[in-house]
């Protein structure tokens, strides 16, 4: 293996885990900014727009005609490789569901609303979760004074 391509798997590596600690780091600021303003859109708003760029990647990926060489491929692929580094607990879970739905034969179309709702409700689930904590570790205050 040459010493440049160590290098770049290195630098990859590296870009890899600041995009998956900088996209949950946005999360967590994201849900503090919305319990500040006591709304729930984001709970709603976050897994569609997941869902939404996870159909934009399927989509992507389907056409033959993908560019393999040159800057706009460059900063296609990468833009694409981070939003699969966000999206990775829905991909995974999605993807799971989507090869055991393959394997019982279910059609395309009811693969694709069961990959889509998987996709939808997990990061329902990661946003509720997060929510959750962020409700139980708050301080309480009795305000007791004698």
């Amino acid at each position: 293996m040459s010493q440049i391509s160590i290098w770049r798997e290195a630098l990859v590596g590296l870009a890899a885990g600041l995009v998956w600690y900088g996209s949950w780091k946005l999360l967590a600021h994201l849900l503090r900014r919305e319990r500040a303003k006591r709304t729930k859109t984001l709970r709603y708003l976050m897994p569609t727009i997941m869902l939404a760029g996870s159909w934009v990647i399927l989509m992507a990926l389907s056409v033959s005609r993908w560019p393999t060489e040159g800057l706009f491929a460059l900063l296609l692929n990468g833009t694409l490789f981070l939003f699969i580094l966000a999206d990775a607990p829905a991909l995974y879970l999605s993807g799971s569901l989507l090869n055991l739905a393959a394997v019982a034969g279910i059609p395309p179309l009811y693969q694709g609303l069961i990959g889509s709702a998987a996709a939808w409700l997990v990061w329902f689930g990661i946003i509720r979760l997060c929510e959750w904590r962020g409700e139980v570790n708050t301080r309480v205050s009795l305000r007791i004074t004698g």
